[in-house]
């Protein structure tokens, strides 16, 4: 039951079809984990006020295994 009613869809970001798919996806998730360097997402498009206008209440987790300088 640890994976239940759970959703993972791997996405290449850098290709516009696969951007088309995040967009659509964050406006009916509830949670994104970030899993990249820090400003990884931003540069890719997808910076936290962008996520905050496609979904309010999406929740945005980062999970860099960098640190918060990305070192």
């Amino acid at each position: 039951m640890l994976n239940a009613e759970k959703t993972i869809v791997p996405l290449d970001l850098r290709e516009s079809s696969d951007k088309a798919k995040m967009i659509e996806l964050c406006k009916k998730s509830d949670v994104l984990l970030d899993p990249y360097r820090p400003k990884c997402l931003d540069r890719l498009g997808f910076s936290p006020a962008t996520l905050h206008k496609l979904n309010p209440r999406l929740i945005l987790a980062r999970l860099s295994g960098y640190g918060s300088a990305g070192k």
